[in-house]
């Protein structure tokens, strides 16, 4: 099992992570880390796991999962039993190193609640230096994007056709 770190944004070893890309575009990254970090509620510390060994393509790539290098969780809503919240990743995956966005909002299904619905993911191949930054960038924006949005999990499940809690449930 992989080792993983965590600390904030501005300790993310970006260059040790990413070793394909220059200056220009760590710093993008940078930039959206910070973005990112800026978005999450005043309350919320920021928090980024990354996997050192899995900087380099795995020999062969996993043929189902991933092997993930850097990851946050960005939480808007929660209560006891009801929450929304952010993912990025990078990970690579069988078709090589992908950025993925995803919204995940708490699954009230009666017959399998499976915990999460994942809303609209987002994955993105970055396959230089020059795409992971792009890809980064973008899935990013699109996750500033839904922060910027409601923060009521029953806002999300309505749009998405998705069951929503009973009353006393909630």
């Amino acid at each position: 099992m992989a080792r993983s770190e965590s600390g904030t944004g501005d300790e993310v070893p970006l260059g040790e992570l990413f070793g394909k890309a220059g200056p220009v575009e760590l710093e993008r990254m940078r930039l959206a880390v910070t973005a990112l970090d800026a978005a999450r509620p005043a309350d919320q510390d920021a928090e980024w796991e990354w996997f050192a060994e899995h900087a380099q393509a795995p020999v062969p790539l996993p043929a189902v999962g991933a092997s993930v290098v850097l990851q946050t969780t960005v939480g808007l809503y929660e209560s006891d039993s009801d929450w929304l919240e952010l993912e990025l990743e990078v990970a690579w995956m069988q078709r090589g190193l992908r950025v993925g966005a995803v919204l995940g909002v708490a699954c009230w299904c009666e017959s399998d609640n499976h915990g999460t619905h994942y809303l609209d993911p987002m994955d993105l191949d970055a396959d230089d230096g020059t795409s992971i930054a792009e890809a980064f960038d973008a899935a990013t924006a699109q996750l500033l994007a839904w922060a910027g949005g409601p923060r009521d999990p029953s806002y999300w499940r309505g749009a998405a056709g998705l069951p929503q809690p009973t009353s006393d449930t909630s």
